[in-house]
């Protein structure tokens, strides 16, 4: 039985872009292959994968172990777990992208730490080598556009 996807509860692109010009300081990182980090139980295996020729000519079985990202499902899914590790109250989730914003760089420091909490106790593996990611910050690249927290407007 097919069934579309769920919606995938990505907020408003507007929404996004007057949440992080009405902030101070923004913290953001990616999660490190976010889709794959998410198990798939042995019942639902079956469904994510094919049949292939083995040695001699034998067909084996192979199934995913882990959630693949060409899953229609999948964007819905992680926006939800992302959503767990970072509360609306304190921050945005873009699929796999997170956005920690405050009013203050003491603010942003308490969330972030609350978050990075959060992602150990799940065992979510986070990626913030970037330029800039992983320490407040005034200035960032988001979703296609630059923002300049200072002038409280899109570069």
């Amino acid at each position: 039985l097919m069934r579309p996807p769920p919606p995938m509860l990505l907020p408003p692109i507007h929404d996004v872009i007057s949440r992080f010009l009405s902030s101070r300081y923004v913290v953001f990182c990616d999660a490190r292959s976010w889709f794959y980090q998410f198990s798939l139980g042995e019942g639902v295996r079956k469904y994510f994968g094919a049949h292939l020729a083995g040695p001699r000519g034998r067909f084996v079985q192979m199934s995913l172990r882990v959630m693949c990202m060409g899953w229609s499902w999948a964007p819905a899914i992680a926006q939800r777990a992302g959503m767990v590790l970072l509360p609306a109250t304190e921050g945005v989730v873009w699929v796999d992208i997170f956005f920690v914003v405050g009013p203050s760089e003491q603010e942003v420091r308490r969330r972030w730490d609350g978050f990075l909490q959060r992602a150990r106790e799940v065992g979510a593996s986070l990626h913030y080598d970037d330029e800039g990611a992983g320490s407040p910050t005034l200035h960032f690249t988001a979703l296609g556009l630059q923002f300049d927290l200072e002038t409280g407007r899109p570069r």
